[in-house]
Protein backbone atom coordinates (compact mmCIF):
# COMPACT_ATOMS: atom_id res chain seq x y z
CA UNK A 1 0.00 0.00 0.00
CA UNK A 2 1.34 3.72 -0.96
CA UNK A 3 0.68 6.87 0.94
CA UNK A 4 -0.43 8.44 -2.34
CA UNK A 5 -3.57 6.13 -3.29
CA UNK A 6 -4.75 6.60 -0.20
CA UNK A 7 -7.39 9.07 -0.20
CA UNK A 8 -8.83 9.33 2.93
CA UNK A 9 -9.05 8.18 6.51
CA UNK A 10 -11.59 5.36 5.38
CA UNK A 11 -9.69 3.59 2.91
CA UNK A 12 -6.56 3.47 5.82
CA UNK A 13 -8.40 2.20 8.40
CA UNK A 14 -10.29 -0.35 5.77
CA UNK A 15 -6.72 -1.18 4.30
CA UNK A 16 -5.31 -1.45 8.04
CA UNK A 17 -7.93 -3.89 9.35
CA UNK A 18 -7.81 -5.98 5.82
CA UNK A 19 -3.51 -6.11 6.71
CA UNK A 20 -3.88 -7.08 10.83
CA UNK A 21 -6.76 -9.45 9.68
CA UNK A 22 -4.43 -11.61 7.32
CA UNK A 23 -1.65 -11.70 9.88
CA UNK A 24 -4.52 -12.92 12.64
CA UNK A 25 -4.42 -17.13 12.72
CA UNK A 26 -7.94 -18.68 13.17
CA UNK A 27 -7.18 -18.79 16.92
CA UNK A 28 -6.54 -15.38 16.74
CA UNK A 29 -9.64 -14.11 15.10
CA UNK A 30 -12.25 -15.82 17.24
CA UNK A 31 -14.50 -13.23 19.42
CA UNK A 32 -13.17 -10.59 17.22
CA UNK A 33 -16.78 -9.45 16.10
CA UNK A 34 -18.38 -11.00 19.12
CA UNK A 35 -16.75 -8.34 21.03
CA UNK A 36 -19.04 -5.68 22.83
CA UNK A 37 -15.96 -3.17 22.39
CA UNK A 38 -16.66 -3.76 18.85
CA UNK A 39 -19.15 -0.94 18.38
CA UNK A 40 -16.85 1.44 20.70
CA UNK A 41 -13.13 0.89 19.21
CA UNK A 42 -11.89 0.73 15.59
CA UNK A 43 -10.57 -2.62 16.17
CA UNK A 44 -10.15 -5.44 19.12
CA UNK A 45 -8.58 -8.38 18.80
CA UNK A 46 -9.32 -10.06 22.40
CA UNK A 47 -6.64 -12.89 21.44
CA UNK A 48 -3.80 -10.13 20.24
CA UNK A 49 -1.74 -11.41 16.87
CA UNK A 50 1.84 -12.84 17.75
CA UNK A 51 2.72 -11.85 14.03
CA UNK A 52 2.82 -8.47 15.24
CA UNK A 53 3.26 -8.49 18.26
CA UNK A 54 0.12 -7.33 19.73
CA UNK A 55 -0.44 -8.43 23.46
CA UNK A 56 -4.58 -9.01 23.94
CA UNK A 57 -6.81 -8.40 24.44
CA UNK A 58 -6.20 -5.31 22.75
CA UNK A 59 -7.80 -2.04 21.87
CA UNK A 60 -6.98 -0.71 18.14
CA UNK A 61 -6.96 2.91 17.05
CA UNK A 62 -6.16 3.94 13.77
CA UNK A 63 -4.78 7.76 12.93
CA UNK A 64 -4.59 8.94 9.80
CA UNK A 65 -2.48 11.75 10.78
CA UNK A 66 -0.95 11.78 14.52
CA UNK A 67 -1.53 15.44 15.66
CA UNK A 68 -1.07 17.39 18.77
CA UNK A 69 -4.71 16.34 19.29
CA UNK A 70 -3.19 12.99 20.35
CA UNK A 71 -3.38 14.19 23.83
CA UNK A 72 -7.01 14.64 24.12
CA UNK A 73 -7.14 10.71 22.04
CA UNK A 74 -5.49 9.28 25.14
CA UNK A 75 -7.69 10.94 27.48
CA UNK A 76 -10.80 9.54 25.92
CA UNK A 77 -9.58 6.19 25.93
CA UNK A 78 -8.34 6.08 29.59
CA UNK A 79 -12.07 6.73 30.56
CA UNK A 80 -13.21 4.00 28.43
CA UNK A 81 -10.63 1.60 28.57
CA UNK A 82 -10.93 -1.50 31.15
CA UNK A 83 -8.54 -3.01 33.32
CA UNK A 84 -6.09 -5.22 31.83
CA UNK A 85 -6.20 -4.08 27.57
CA UNK A 86 -3.99 -2.39 25.55
CA UNK A 87 -3.73 -0.40 23.36
CA UNK A 88 -2.29 0.21 20.08
CA UNK A 89 -2.87 3.51 18.24
CA UNK A 90 -1.70 3.14 14.09
CA UNK A 91 -0.74 6.17 12.47
CA UNK A 92 -0.01 6.89 8.74
CA UNK A 93 1.17 10.76 8.95
CA UNK A 94 2.88 12.34 12.02
CA UNK A 95 2.85 16.38 12.28
CA UNK A 96 4.57 15.99 15.92
CA UNK A 97 7.95 14.84 16.80
CA UNK A 98 8.35 11.01 17.31
CA UNK A 99 10.30 11.74 20.35
CA UNK A 100 7.26 13.69 21.83
CA UNK A 101 4.97 10.40 20.88
CA UNK A 102 7.50 7.94 22.78
CA UNK A 103 7.22 9.78 25.87
CA UNK A 104 2.96 9.48 25.51
CA UNK A 105 3.58 5.06 25.26
CA UNK A 106 3.50 3.20 28.84
CA UNK A 107 2.85 -0.10 29.97
CA UNK A 108 -0.67 -0.42 28.22
CA UNK A 109 -0.18 2.49 25.10
CA UNK A 110 1.37 1.52 22.08
CA UNK A 111 2.20 3.57 19.17
CA UNK A 112 2.50 1.88 15.85
CA UNK A 113 3.31 3.61 12.08
CA UNK A 114 1.39 2.11 10.03
CA UNK A 115 4.37 1.05 7.42
CA UNK A 116 5.33 -1.80 10.50
CA UNK A 117 2.03 -3.21 10.17
CA UNK A 118 2.26 -3.47 6.23
CA UNK A 119 5.79 -5.05 6.00
CA UNK A 120 4.78 -7.65 7.98
CA UNK A 121 1.99 -8.60 6.22
CA UNK A 122 3.33 -7.76 2.96
CA UNK A 123 2.22 -10.43 0.59
CA UNK A 124 4.69 -13.42 -0.08
CA UNK A 125 6.44 -13.71 -3.48
CA UNK A 126 5.16 -16.97 -5.18
CA UNK A 127 8.68 -18.04 -6.21
CA UNK A 128 10.43 -17.45 -3.44
CA UNK A 129 9.76 -20.05 -0.76
CA UNK A 130 10.39 -18.84 2.97
CA UNK A 131 8.98 -20.06 6.28
CA UNK A 132 6.39 -18.08 6.49
CA UNK A 133 4.46 -19.72 4.05
CA UNK A 134 4.15 -22.87 5.59
CA UNK A 135 2.26 -23.66 8.90
CA UNK A 136 4.00 -24.95 12.31
CA UNK A 137 2.73 -28.51 12.37
CA UNK A 138 3.40 -29.18 16.04
CA UNK A 139 3.47 -32.84 17.24
CA UNK A 140 1.66 -35.92 15.24
CA UNK A 141 0.54 -35.21 11.67
CA UNK A 142 -1.75 -36.80 9.51
CA UNK A 143 -1.78 -37.19 5.73
CA UNK A 144 -4.89 -37.29 4.38
CA UNK A 145 -4.70 -38.61 0.73
CA UNK A 146 -7.23 -37.70 -2.11
CA UNK A 147 -7.98 -39.16 -5.68
CA UNK A 148 -4.58 -36.71 -6.97
CA UNK A 149 -2.46 -39.43 -5.32
CA UNK A 150 -3.41 -42.14 -6.93
CA UNK A 151 -3.96 -40.47 -10.61
CA UNK A 152 -0.67 -39.49 -10.45
CA UNK A 153 -0.15 -43.18 -10.21
CA UNK A 154 -1.86 -43.74 -13.51
CA UNK A 155 -5.05 -44.67 -11.52
CA UNK A 156 -8.56 -43.22 -12.72
CA UNK A 157 -9.98 -40.43 -11.86
CA UNK A 158 -13.68 -40.79 -10.64
CA UNK A 159 -15.23 -40.08 -14.13
CA UNK A 160 -12.93 -42.36 -15.75
CA UNK A 161 -13.22 -45.14 -12.88
CA UNK A 162 -17.26 -45.30 -14.07
CA UNK A 163 -16.37 -44.97 -17.77
CA UNK A 164 -13.61 -47.90 -17.45
CA UNK A 165 -16.84 -49.98 -15.51
CA UNK A 166 -18.64 -49.34 -18.45
CA UNK A 167 -16.18 -51.23 -20.45
CA UNK A 168 -15.68 -53.68 -17.85
CA UNK A 169 -19.12 -55.07 -18.34
CA UNK A 170 -19.38 -58.46 -20.36
CA UNK A 171 -23.08 -58.48 -20.59
CA UNK A 172 -24.07 -56.84 -24.21
CA UNK A 173 -27.50 -55.69 -23.03
CA UNK A 174 -26.33 -53.84 -19.54
CA UNK A 175 -23.10 -52.75 -21.26
CA UNK A 176 -25.77 -50.85 -23.46
CA UNK A 177 -28.25 -49.49 -20.39
CA UNK A 178 -25.13 -47.53 -18.72
CA UNK A 179 -23.37 -46.64 -22.10
CA UNK A 180 -26.75 -44.80 -22.00
CA UNK A 181 -26.75 -42.43 -18.89
CA UNK A 182 -25.75 -39.22 -19.46
CA UNK A 183 -25.93 -37.69 -15.57
CA UNK A 184 -23.33 -35.46 -15.06
CA UNK A 185 -23.70 -35.76 -11.59
CA UNK A 186 -21.19 -38.67 -10.79
CA UNK A 187 -22.77 -39.50 -7.49
CA UNK A 188 -26.19 -39.66 -8.94
CA UNK A 189 -24.63 -41.79 -12.44
CA UNK A 190 -23.13 -44.01 -10.12
CA UNK A 191 -25.97 -44.65 -8.19
CA UNK A 192 -28.04 -44.96 -11.56
CA UNK A 193 -24.90 -47.90 -12.33
CA UNK A 194 -25.01 -49.94 -9.58
CA UNK A 195 -29.04 -50.09 -9.82
CA UNK A 196 -28.65 -50.97 -12.76
CA UNK A 197 -26.33 -53.86 -12.41
CA UNK A 198 -28.44 -55.03 -9.47
CA UNK A 199 -31.19 -55.28 -10.95
CA UNK A 200 -30.11 -57.24 -14.06
CA UNK A 201 -28.24 -59.11 -11.12
CA UNK A 202 -25.33 -58.61 -13.23
CA UNK A 203 -22.48 -61.80 -12.38
CA UNK A 204 -18.70 -61.57 -13.32
CA UNK A 205 -17.70 -64.13 -15.61
CA UNK A 206 -14.50 -65.12 -14.34
CA UNK A 207 -14.01 -64.09 -10.82
CA UNK A 208 -16.36 -64.84 -7.32
CA UNK A 209 -18.76 -67.30 -9.43
CA UNK A 210 -20.41 -68.57 -6.58
CA UNK A 211 -20.21 -65.74 -4.82
CA UNK A 212 -22.95 -62.99 -5.86
CA UNK A 213 -22.61 -60.39 -3.27
CA UNK A 214 -18.84 -59.77 -4.88
CA UNK A 215 -19.60 -59.32 -8.52
CA UNK A 216 -20.05 -55.31 -8.37
CA UNK A 217 -17.03 -55.37 -6.16
CA UNK A 218 -15.06 -57.13 -8.61
CA UNK A 219 -16.46 -55.20 -11.61
CA UNK A 220 -14.92 -51.75 -9.68
CA UNK A 221 -11.84 -53.35 -8.87
CA UNK A 222 -11.29 -54.50 -12.50
CA UNK A 223 -12.09 -50.77 -13.37
CA UNK A 224 -9.76 -49.58 -11.08
CA UNK A 225 -6.36 -51.25 -11.94
CA UNK A 226 -7.75 -51.48 -15.57
CA UNK A 227 -4.35 -49.35 -17.05
CA UNK A 228 -1.26 -50.02 -15.77
CA UNK A 229 0.57 -48.39 -12.72
CA UNK A 230 3.35 -45.23 -13.55
CA UNK A 231 6.29 -44.24 -11.44
CA UNK A 232 4.60 -41.42 -9.13
CA UNK A 233 7.45 -38.77 -7.58
CA UNK A 234 4.54 -37.92 -5.67
CA UNK A 235 3.85 -41.18 -4.22
CA UNK A 236 7.83 -41.72 -3.61
CA UNK A 237 7.44 -38.84 -1.71
CA UNK A 238 4.85 -39.66 0.68
CA UNK A 239 6.39 -43.00 1.14
CA UNK A 240 9.72 -41.43 1.91
CA UNK A 241 7.84 -39.10 4.36
CA UNK A 242 6.50 -42.02 6.45
CA UNK A 243 9.53 -43.98 6.37
CA UNK A 244 11.76 -41.16 7.89
CA UNK A 245 8.40 -40.53 10.26
CA UNK A 246 7.45 -37.49 9.59
CA UNK A 247 3.86 -38.78 8.88
CA UNK A 248 1.82 -40.75 11.62
CA UNK A 249 -0.92 -41.83 9.97
CA UNK A 250 -2.55 -42.01 6.68
CA UNK A 251 -5.92 -41.26 6.18
CA UNK A 252 -7.30 -42.37 2.55
CA UNK A 253 -10.20 -41.66 0.58
CA UNK A 254 -8.99 -44.11 -2.14
CA UNK A 255 -9.61 -47.79 -2.57
CA UNK A 256 -6.17 -48.36 -4.29
CA UNK A 257 -3.33 -49.95 -1.87
CA UNK A 258 -0.23 -48.25 -3.75
CA UNK A 259 0.78 -46.79 -0.32
CA UNK A 260 0.40 -50.66 1.25
CA UNK A 261 2.05 -52.22 -1.50
CA UNK A 262 5.31 -49.72 -1.86
CA UNK A 263 5.65 -49.75 1.92
CA UNK A 264 5.99 -53.24 2.06
CA UNK A 265 8.13 -53.36 -0.77
CA UNK A 266 10.52 -51.70 1.26
CA UNK A 267 10.07 -53.69 4.40
CA UNK A 268 8.64 -50.93 5.91
CA UNK A 269 5.17 -53.03 8.30
CA UNK A 270 1.76 -51.85 7.45
CA UNK A 271 -1.34 -52.10 7.59
CA UNK A 272 -4.90 -51.45 6.20
CA UNK A 273 -7.98 -49.95 8.64
CA UNK A 274 -11.18 -50.72 7.81
CA UNK A 275 -14.48 -49.71 9.08
CA UNK A 276 -15.28 -51.68 12.50
CA UNK A 277 -11.32 -52.38 12.85
CA UNK A 278 -9.23 -51.05 16.09
CA UNK A 279 -6.38 -48.58 14.58
CA UNK A 280 -3.96 -49.13 17.42
CA UNK A 281 -4.56 -53.09 17.28
CA UNK A 282 -1.30 -54.08 15.70
CA UNK A 283 2.66 -52.75 14.92
CA UNK A 284 3.34 -50.46 11.34
CA UNK A 285 1.27 -47.35 9.86
CA UNK A 286 -1.64 -47.05 9.82
CA UNK A 287 -3.71 -46.46 7.00
CA UNK A 288 -7.61 -45.82 7.46
CA UNK A 289 -9.43 -46.46 4.08
CA UNK A 290 -12.88 -44.34 4.58
CA UNK A 291 -14.13 -45.27 1.25
CA UNK A 292 -13.42 -48.53 1.69
CA UNK A 293 -10.71 -50.50 0.26
CA UNK A 294 -9.90 -52.67 -2.63
CA UNK A 295 -6.70 -53.94 -3.00
CA UNK A 296 -4.89 -55.28 -5.98
CA UNK A 297 -4.26 -58.88 -5.58
CA UNK A 298 -6.13 -59.60 -2.09
CA UNK A 299 -9.28 -61.23 -2.17
CA UNK A 300 -11.74 -59.61 0.31
CA UNK A 301 -12.42 -61.74 3.63
CA UNK A 302 -15.94 -60.23 3.81
CA UNK A 303 -18.53 -57.92 2.07
CA UNK A 304 -16.50 -54.87 1.29
CA UNK A 305 -18.13 -51.36 2.62
CA UNK A 306 -17.65 -48.80 -0.60
CA UNK A 307 -18.85 -45.16 -0.31
CA UNK A 308 -19.17 -44.97 -4.10
CA UNK A 309 -22.56 -43.85 -4.86
CA UNK A 310 -25.74 -41.42 -3.73
CA UNK A 311 -26.90 -43.83 -0.76
CA UNK A 312 -23.77 -44.60 0.15
CA UNK A 313 -22.98 -40.71 0.72
CA UNK A 314 -26.81 -40.08 2.37
CA UNK A 315 -25.13 -42.32 4.86
CA UNK A 316 -22.39 -41.11 6.29
CA UNK A 317 -24.59 -37.51 6.31
CA UNK A 318 -27.13 -39.33 8.73
CA UNK A 319 -25.20 -41.41 10.81
CA UNK A 320 -22.94 -39.02 12.20
CA UNK A 321 -21.04 -41.77 14.58
CA UNK A 322 -20.06 -44.06 11.77
CA UNK A 323 -16.61 -45.40 12.54
CA UNK A 324 -15.53 -43.28 9.08
CA UNK A 325 -17.14 -39.83 10.85
CA UNK A 326 -15.78 -40.23 14.17
CA UNK A 327 -12.34 -41.40 13.38
CA UNK A 328 -11.72 -38.55 10.60
CA UNK A 329 -12.95 -36.03 13.46
CA UNK A 330 -10.62 -37.80 16.15
CA UNK A 331 -7.84 -36.84 13.88
CA UNK A 332 -8.94 -33.37 12.63
CA UNK A 333 -8.95 -32.64 16.23
CA UNK A 334 -5.98 -34.03 17.85
CA UNK A 335 -3.19 -34.02 15.07
CA UNK A 336 -1.99 -31.44 12.35
CA UNK A 337 -3.54 -32.91 9.04
CA UNK A 338 -2.31 -32.35 5.41
CA UNK A 339 -4.17 -32.67 2.59
CA UNK A 340 -3.12 -33.59 -0.65
CA UNK A 341 -4.46 -34.58 -3.80
CA UNK A 342 -7.97 -33.32 -2.92
CA UNK A 343 -10.77 -31.03 -4.77
CA UNK A 344 -12.41 -30.36 -1.66
CA UNK A 345 -15.90 -31.09 -3.16
CA UNK A 346 -16.82 -33.70 -1.35
CA UNK A 347 -19.67 -32.05 1.21
CA UNK A 348 -19.24 -34.60 3.93
CA UNK A 349 -15.04 -33.52 4.37
CA UNK A 350 -16.44 -30.34 4.69
CA UNK A 351 -18.93 -30.57 7.30
CA UNK A 352 -16.48 -32.93 9.39
CA UNK A 353 -13.75 -29.89 8.75
CA UNK A 354 -16.10 -27.44 10.12
CA UNK A 355 -16.97 -29.46 13.13
CA UNK A 356 -13.31 -29.99 13.94
CA UNK A 357 -12.73 -26.65 13.66
CA UNK A 358 -16.01 -25.28 15.82
CA UNK A 359 -13.17 -23.57 18.40
CA UNK A 360 -11.09 -22.24 14.92
CA UNK A 361 -8.00 -22.98 17.09
CA UNK A 362 -6.97 -25.63 14.36
CA UNK A 363 -4.64 -24.87 11.29
CA UNK A 364 -4.14 -27.56 8.98
CA UNK A 365 -3.28 -26.94 5.77
CA UNK A 366 -3.95 -27.96 2.15
CA UNK A 367 -2.26 -28.01 -1.69
CA UNK A 368 -4.40 -26.64 -4.15
CA UNK A 369 -3.92 -25.88 -7.83
CA UNK A 370 -4.32 -22.44 -8.61
CA UNK A 371 -5.83 -22.56 -11.59
CA UNK A 372 -8.74 -24.77 -10.19
CA UNK A 373 -9.26 -22.62 -7.50
CA UNK A 374 -8.85 -19.23 -8.22
CA UNK A 375 -8.46 -17.58 -11.64
CA UNK A 376 -8.34 -14.38 -10.26
CA UNK A 377 -6.80 -12.40 -7.34
CA UNK A 378 -9.97 -12.02 -6.01
CA UNK A 379 -11.31 -15.71 -6.44
CA UNK A 380 -8.25 -17.18 -5.09
CA UNK A 381 -8.43 -14.75 -2.25
CA UNK A 382 -12.00 -15.90 -1.68
CA UNK A 383 -10.71 -19.64 -1.43
CA UNK A 384 -8.38 -18.98 1.16
CA UNK A 385 -10.99 -17.12 3.48
CA UNK A 386 -13.38 -20.10 2.76
CA UNK A 387 -10.38 -22.88 3.44
CA UNK A 388 -9.51 -20.86 6.76
CA UNK A 389 -12.88 -21.22 8.22
CA UNK A 390 -12.72 -24.90 7.51
CA UNK A 391 -8.89 -24.53 9.54
CA UNK A 392 -6.93 -25.29 6.28
CA UNK A 393 -4.06 -22.91 5.31
CA UNK A 394 -4.26 -23.20 1.52
CA UNK A 395 -0.45 -23.80 -0.28
CA UNK A 396 -0.62 -22.75 -3.58
CA UNK A 397 1.21 -24.58 -6.41
CA UNK A 398 0.66 -24.05 -10.27
CA UNK A 399 1.89 -27.09 -11.71
CA UNK A 400 1.41 -30.57 -10.84
CA UNK A 401 4.94 -31.62 -11.26
CA UNK A 402 5.41 -28.74 -8.40
CA UNK A 403 3.93 -30.17 -5.60
CA UNK A 404 6.31 -33.08 -4.32
CA UNK A 405 8.42 -30.71 -3.75
CA UNK A 406 6.11 -28.26 -2.10
CA UNK A 407 5.10 -31.22 0.24
CA UNK A 408 8.43 -31.73 1.11
CA UNK A 409 9.13 -28.04 1.54
CA UNK A 410 6.34 -28.01 3.79
CA UNK A 411 8.26 -31.08 6.05
CA UNK A 412 11.50 -29.16 6.08
CA UNK A 413 10.26 -25.68 7.07
CA UNK A 414 9.32 -27.82 10.39
CA UNK A 415 12.89 -27.55 11.28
Amino acid sequence: MKQDYIKSGYEFEKEMVMAITSACSPRELKGVNDSQDHAVWDMVLPNGCAKLNIKGPAIIEFKYNLGTAITRVLHYIESKLQENHYVYIIYLNISIPEEYVKKLESKSIFFLPAKSILKKTKPIERKQVVEDEYPKLRGSKTLFVGAGVGISSGLPAWDELLKNMENCIQDPKIKEIVSKIRDNNLIIKSRKIITILQKYEYKHEYKYKYEPEFHVYELIKEALYLNEEKESHLLNTIISLIQNKQIDTIVTYNYDDLIERKLESYGTPVFPVLEGDEVMQRDGVPILHVHGYIPKSKKPTSVPHLILEESSYNRLFNESYRWVNVEQLHYMRSTNCIFVGFSMQDPNLRRLLELANGDGSREHCIFLKEDEHGNTEGEKESTCIIMSRLGLKVIWFNEYEELPSKLKDLFTNQK
